[in-house]
């Protein structure tokens, strides 16, 4: 008589029908009450408030397990709900591990009860909290646990994931979780799947949209044109981690042909242009890692001059200063150890575009900067 009460974890919990207040108005006021309270806990983390979500999540929890005890399963999911929340990376943070393994544990004890039941349902509800289990594991140390239940996690990502798109989307985002856990050359095997499918998936919907066929609908599996070549600079990253510099070189060079491709396609998209130049900024990072110094300062000029462009066009509506700043960053390190004269030319630029950017934006700019007038010094003194 209860069952409609019961929550879609994570989304905010269902109200109970109205005619269950002429049954049990207790009932009604408890749930609504500890509803009530797991909606704000989610609000006050929202807004950076995390000692008050976690204690208004506990108040929330308590509520549920007093419902649970009274009425059996009808609330088991929402105190689920509650547990996974509470041992989140988010909320746990600078708390005791011991508590939030606990929540964990408790959290995937009724989950992995439930799954057998209803396995399409809850087998998504699953991950989080042994994601979260796995984090904590890894930070106790506890290694052989910890490959145990990222393998437990990986199955249930490759069984609950049906859709090309959302099983690559869900090994993407496991990848970068692996990498997180020190299992890199697992996080690249899963991340170079990942790639496989967003390649099928975008020429799938190249096929799908072209001028022969205007009006067909886009594919419910579409992948967005910055998704391959993004995902190709993530591998390029995992390929880093692990040494393996000359290969994130072919990938990322990749990535930024395909950027060039969409601009060519669409010239006066800002966002177009300014992808070639995070990729390029990227390469150029790349390519200083296999100590190719000199092409490393030509891409990073190239990246540089596009944020430059990029930054007087859109002026006010510019946002990507972290990007720009970054991409100066790495041109300064590589003009430091070029060989050609050229690494003055680019190192000066690099410090025009930092006493530009440093008018509105002191503090993401202030330390590259001084950097960048020390490495000048050099450079000069190097070639002079």
């Amino acid at each position: 008589m209860y069952k409609s009460m019961m929550v879609k974890h994570p989304d905010e919990p269902e109200q109970p029908h109205r005619a269950s207040l002429d049954e049990d108005e207790t009932l009604w006021l408890d749930y609504n009450t500890a509803r009530a309270l797991y909606c704000l806990a989610y609000s006050y983390q929202d807004n950076n408030r995390i000692d008050e979500a976690y204690e208004t999540q506990l108040k929330s929890l308590d509520l549920y397990e007093t419902l649970h005890r009274t009425f059996g399963e009808t609330f088991e999911e929402n105190v689920a709900g509650s547990y996974v929340h509470l041992c989140s990376s988010d909320l746990r943070k600078g708390r005791d591990n011991t508590k939030s393994i606990d929540y964990a544990e408790r959290a995937l004890d009724i989950y992995r009860r439930r799954v057998e039941f209803q396995p399409v349902k809850v087998s998504p509800w699953l991950l989080d909290p042994l994601w979260d289990y796995a984090d904590l594991l890894h930070e106790e140390g506890r290694k052989d646990d910890v490959l145990r239940v990222t393998q437990e996690a990986l199955e249930i990502v490759r069984k609950s994931n049906q859709n090309r798109k959302r099983l690559a989307d869900a090994l993407h985002s496991s990848s970068g979780k692996l990498r997180r856990l020190e299992q890199k050359e697992t996080a690249i095997v899963l991340r170079t799947e990942a790639v496989g499918i967003y390649r099928t998936l975008s020429i799938k919907d190249s096929s799908q949209s072209s001028e022969s066929q205007p009006s067909a609908p886009v594919p419910v599996d579409a992948v967005a044109r910055y998704t391959v070549p993004d995902s190709l600079m993530d591998l390029a990253n995992d390929l880093l981690l692990v040494d393996k510099d000359a290969d994130a070189v072919v990938h990322c060079q990749e990535a930024v042909d395909i950027f060039r491709t969409n601009l060519k396609k669409a010239p006066d998209d800002s966002d177009a242009h300014l992808d070639l130049a995070r990729s390029l900024s990227y390469l150029c990072y790349c390519t200083f890692r296999i100590k190719e110094y000199d092409a490393a300062v030509k891409l990073g000029s190239e990246s540089i001059a596009i944020y430059r462009q990029q930054f007087h066009a859109l002026d006010k509506e510019f946002k990507a200063v972290e990007n720009y700043v970054s991409a100066l960053r790495r041109m300064t390190i590589s003009s430091f150890y070029a060989v050609g004269l050229h690494a003055i030319a680019a190192s000066t630029a690099v410090i025009g575009d930092l006493h530009m950017l440093i008018v509105n934006h002191k503090d993401q700019v202030g330390k590259t900067l001084l950097q960048a007038l020390h490495d000048q010094d050099f450079l000069l003194g190097k070639h002079g």
